[in-house]
């Protein structure tokens, strides 16, 4: 009998969430700041967030591979008016996961203001992994 979901499993199913909204919000931001015109040398800043997206890039294909590794499927993922619920499997054993928005917005800035930094364990050092 395969074991049961345990908590580094569904540690990995925030920054599985929550990774992709962070390449969304950088890629939203790179873009306005790009096309706005506001900042005269925008190069610098849009190479600081390429950076930052890389570096968010590398850790989601690191989630991904753990997904693999203990055989975690997320089905989906729906978007309530203050909740995101996230439906997976996990060697068998089916789960939901819940994100509040609240805390997503806050999670995902404090996220964001790391891999800005350029900090190598942004994961590690935040609740998301927790």
């Amino acid at each position: 009998m395969p074991p049961m979901i345990g908590s580094e499993d569904y540690a990995l199913i925030k920054p599985y969430i929550i990774l992709p909204m962070i390449l969304s919000a950088f890629e939203r931001d790179k873009k306005i700041i790009e096309e706005s015109g506001v900042i005269k040398t925008p190069a610098p800043y849009v190479a600081m967030i390429d950076v930052a997206m890389d570096r968010v890039s590398a850790d989601l294909r690191e989630v991904k591979r753990q997904f693999r590794e203990r055989g975690i499927k997320v089905h989906t993922i729906e978007r309530g008016d203050s909740l995101i619920v996230a439906k997976f499997v996990c060697r068998g054993y089916t789960g939901t996961f819940n994100l509040r928005d609240q805390y997503l917005s806050a999670e995902a800035g404090v996220l964001m203001h790391g891999y800005l930094l350029g900090k190598t364990d942004v994961l590690a050092g935040s609740d998301v992994v927790k």
